[in-house]
């Protein structure tokens, strides 16, 4: 092998070795932002949260920047929202396949109106909050404890802070 060919075979090595880094970097950085089992919460364009399955089925956890810890229980028929300490902040009631409507917690035992999420494909639902209002949408196979977390800690203000 000539000086000359085996120059040439040794850049294609260094150019392909360098291709496929970059294509396993690439990929684990889009990995953050494209996670397929999470759900992501969104006010307007902006993605304000997420929601992450905890248990399957069961439990799930809802992260933002500025707080950490509330939760979502899934009942039959029911969605509850607890905040970091527990408290339960509101719950959701499916009224049909591919809609739930949502009510704050209160002390009298009757929770207040909140809104409605209805499912728009299998991975976007719209949430509605006052009379046809749209508030948010949620992108992700658990869009119905997703518009949960939106209307109950978001639109109550609790998790007014959280800023991604």
């Amino acid at each position: 092998m000539t000086s000359r060919v085996r120059s040439g075979l040794c850049a294609l090595l260094v150019v392909s070795v360098m291709s496929s880094l970059g294509s396993v970097a690439a990929s684990t950085a889009g990995g953050a932002t494209d996670d397929p089992g999470m759900t992501y919460i969104f006010r307007g364009a902006k993605r304000i949260g997420d929601v992450w399955v905890s248990v399957p089925h069961k439990y799930w956890d809802i992260e933002c920047a500025a707080y950490d810890g509330a939760t979502i229980a899934l009942r039959p028929g029911r969605i509850e929202v607890d905040s970091a300490l527990l408290d339960e902040e509101g719950y959701g009631k499916r009224v049909r396949d591919g809609q739930w409507v949502f009510y704050g917690s209160s002390t009298k035992g009757v929770g207040t109106w909140l809104g409605v999420a209805n499912r728009r494909s299998a991975s976007r639902w719209d949430v509605q909050r006052g009379r046809n209002k749209t508030y948010g949408h949620t992108s992700g196979p658990d869009g119905a404890e997703a518009a949960a977390a939106l209307l109950i800690l978001w639109g109550r203000g609790a998790m007014s802070l959280c800023q991604l």
